[in-house]
């Protein structure tokens, strides 16, 4: 994805027709995702931002974040696998409707094999 830095958290999507704002804290979280509608950025929650994604295959470095997150695994179950405190890979794997909490902190690198649809907060 191509960004350009808007405001604060957001950013604009300039690959997207549409050109809408997202958080870019979310995209530590997913990687390279495109956002399949507006943000909830618009509706003026401090520091809340609601973000419907698809998310490709393909691998995400460890990441870094302040923020706690909710993922909830929308439209098709989706496989990959995550790294360990030792840095070992380890499957997982996520429904539709099954939810994922990411506290605060240390993100770990993930190995997307299946695309991936998420709604997450």
């Amino acid at each position: 994805m191509n960004y350009e830095v808007y405001k604060g958290d957001e950013r604009r999507d300039v690959e997207q027709d549409k050109g809408y704002r997202r958080n870019w804290e979310i995209d530590k979280v997913l990687g390279s995702s495109s956002l399949r509608g507006p943000s909830r950025i618009d509706l003026g929650w401090n520091d809340f931002a609601i973000e419907r994604h698809s998310v490709e295959e393909g691998e995400r470095a460890e990441e870094f974040s302040d923020h706690h997150f909710v993922v909830l695994w929308d439209v098709h179950s989706c496989h990959g696998e995550r790294a360990d405190p030792n840095g070992r890979f380890i499957p997982y794997s996520k429904r539709p409707g099954a939810a994922s909490l990411f506290p605060a902190g240390t993100i770990p690198a993930l190995r997307k094999l299946t695309k991936m649809e998420v709604i997450i907060g």
